[in-house]
């Protein structure tokens, strides 16, 4: 009787053991179903907020920071933020208005800065104040009108947080299509577990990059406001690190959950702070009756025009018509393309092993950065130029940087802060001037040493990169 007993409890035991066992991987079944559910609940109501936005305008007032390491100065620099958007991404328009400082590196001063750019489904265009004239020499305190073609990329980070509300995943930086349709549901998504802001619970959603040196975007998505994204993350691979995070908070309207501040921060890429945005919706409004007049722009007599897509620049004259601009120092921007790239000048170069000249660097095609890393406008964009020459390093592309006349221990710091190793001049003041554009541009030089683009505020396109390599094969 006793043994009978011992056997009828053991069996007892296997089955129970047998039952948990099944009941455990049927739990791991439904976590993974459950998991594929809440990506499937998540890309619905994206689209459902992308469908739902014909048109939007959004206006917010608030105050940017930037620390004074960044620039140089003796205390954090704290300024007004404003900015209008008016979008209209079914028609793939725009209208975006600025208002905020801007920090001149050469005269080591702020000054007001604003901007009204306007997408017009075809081209870009932009009204930018002469404070930031990309020829100082001819332009100073002249307002500008910029006519990009239409692969121009004019989004920035502080624009991320509209876009996400409705529904589109942004192209900024090095991106080469300007078009609004990129919507967020039709990117690939991992599940990376769950968190809490602010007591809300949400999932966390990364996406899956296509290459290893690509950028990972963080989603915090809470599904009870329609799949808001109250936090975004932006992390540089493989290293993890924090390039941008954005927390939104919401208010509910008529059209659903929708923004009603918000909180963008960049880093470098030593972990240090670059720049703060805290802002406020003060108007928001969707699905309205839009004027067609503010899709368009048109310049005013007294502007420069500076056609970038024909590498022309004029002078709208007081009768209103287009004449050829007075060059003080220098070529036009029209006359660089299809030219030998100016000599670099300066007598300090870091990370190469002597004086860089364009005959000593025949045959290799060239991305040429003129840049400042004091300039805090221009931090942002050092993780997707060290992509470049990891990704196109290999094909053939040499990296060089024309740095802005500064001490030489100041601009060594500053390039080991940032991981940069690529040869960097410092300027004695002749090369920025000779490359048009000034600071904060970039130029592709064929093998011959002939310039065949460049931009301002804005790095070499990929696609243009890449036709430059494949014709060297």
């Amino acid at each position: 009787m006793h043994c009978s007993g011992i056997i009828g409890f053991r069996i007892l035991s296997v089955i129970v053991l047998a039952i948990c066992i099944e009941w455990l991987g049927s739990q791991q079944l439904v976590r993974a179903e459950t998991e594929e559910d809440t990506l499937a609940e998540i890309r619905i109501a994206w689209l459902r907020r992308y469908k739902a936005t014909r048109n939007v305008r959004c206006i917010v007032s608030g105050s940017r920071l930037t620390p004074k390491d960044q620039y140089g100065g003796t205390e954090d620099h704290k300024t007004k933020l404003g900015r209008t958007w008016i979008l209209d991404p079914q028609r793939n328009r725009f209208r975006i208005e600025h208002r905020s400082d801007l920090f001149r590196t050469d005269k080591r001063k702020w000054y007001p800065d604003w901007d009204d750019i306007v997408l017009d489904g075809q081209n870009i265009k932009h009204h930018q104040a002469g404070i930031t004239a990309t020829r100082k020499e001819w332009a100073e305190q002249q307002p500008e009108f910029h006519i990009h073609p239409k692969n121009y990329q004019f989004f920035e980070i502080f624009d991320c947080p509209i876009f996400l509300s409705l529904g589109v995943r942004p192209a900024y930086g090095t991106e080469s299509d300007s078009t609004m349709k990129r919507p967020l549901h039709s990117d690939t998504y991992k599940l990376h577990g769950q968190g809490t802001i602010d007591g809300r619970k949400c999932d966390i959603l990364r996406t899956v990059p296509q290459q290893p040196r690509v950028r990972t975007d963080e989603y915090w998505v809470d599904l009870e406001r329609d799949a808001a994204i109250l936090r975004w993350r932006q992390f540089r691979n493989p290293e993890g690190i924090v390039d941008i995070e954005c927390d939104i908070d919401y208010q509910k309207t008529p059209h659903g959950w929708n923004p009603a501040k918000f909180r963008t921060v960049c880093f470098g890429s030593n972990g240090k702070l670059v720049q703060e945005n805290t802002v406020t919706v003060s108007a928001f409004s969707m699905n309205e009756e839009l004027d067609e007049g503010l899709f368009r722009l048109e310049p005013k007599p007294g502007m420069y025009v500076i056609d970038e897509a024909k590498r022309r620049l004029q002078l709208v004259a007081a009768d209103g018509n287009l004449v050829d601009a007075p060059i003080l120092n220098g070529p036009a921007a029209s006359t660089l393309t299809g030219l030998p790239a100016p000599e670099l000048s300066g007598k300090v170069w870091l990370s190469a092993k002597g004086p860089l000249k364009w005959k000593d660097l025949r045959g290799k095609p060239v991305l040429l950065i003129l840049f400042d890393l004091r300039q805090p406008s221009f931090v942002p964009l050092v993780p997707a130029i060290l992509t470049y020459e990891d990704s196109y390093g290999k094909d053939g592309l040499t990296v060089i940087g024309v740095h802005q006349n500064c001490p030489r221990d100041e601009v060594a710091k500053r390039l080991a802060d940032e991981r940069i190793t690529f040869p960097v001049l410092i300027d004695d003041g002749k090369t920025g001037p000779r490359f048009v554009h000034g600071y904060s541009s970039s130029f592709l030089i064929d093998g011959e040493g002939k310039v065949i683009s460049g931009y301002k505020n804005l790095l070499i396109p990929p696609a243009e990169i890449e036709k430059l390599l494949d014709g060297k094969k």
